[in-house]
């Protein structure tokens, strides 16, 4: 790893609101946590991200999307998806067996042992899920 590489704490993409960006977010994210060497939490934290995108494709109202990965500690990662939208996501209160929606909030939160919520800001809101190798974070 170069200097420079190990310097970075954070990687930001801007993307459209569209489906295929799910898959330029999850990218972002196993990119970053190779440079940092955290492969370990490649799994969970692309299918966190994946869902905090499509949760904002099907929900948001304007064109574009901010995907950044933080890593706050050498032993942990923040994934933050922001947009204008001032709509709070929140989890489905129940959830029937049928339905084909509704799951992503739930399931990051489990991936994240807890450590996820939402920043309202001026301009929208950030959308943030923290994953780390320690198993009490």
């Amino acid at each position: 790893m170069t200097a420079e590489a190990a310097a970075l704490t954070a990687y930001m993409e801007v993307l459209p609101r569209r489906a295929e960006s799910a898959s330029h977010a999850r990218r972002l994210v196993s990119s970053a946590l190779r440079q940092w060497e955290l492969t370990e939490l490649d799994e969970n934290a692309r299918l966190v991200v994946s869902e905090l995108v499509t949760n904002t494709v099907l929900h948001a109202v304007h064109d574009l999307i901010w995907v950044r990965v933080n890593q706050p500690r050498p032993d942990r990662v923040q994934i933050l998806v922001s947009d204008l939208s001032m709509r709070v996501p929140r989890p489905r209160a129940s959830i029937g067996v049928t339905d084909e929606s509704g799951r992503g909030l739930r399931l990051v939160e489990a991936l994240c042992d807890g450590r996820w919520g939402v920043q309202r800001m001026s301009w929208g809101k950030q959308v943030w899920a923290q994953l780390s190798l320690a198993a009490d974070g």
